[in-house]
């Protein structure tokens, strides 16, 4: 469960990153 919730976090990052851009 962690180490999915890790990915879910960055992918999430990952989203936010390609929104700032």
């Amino acid at each position: 469960m962690h180490r999915n919730n890790l990915t879910r976090r960055l992918h999430i990052d990952l989203l936010r990153v390609s929104s700032a851009y």
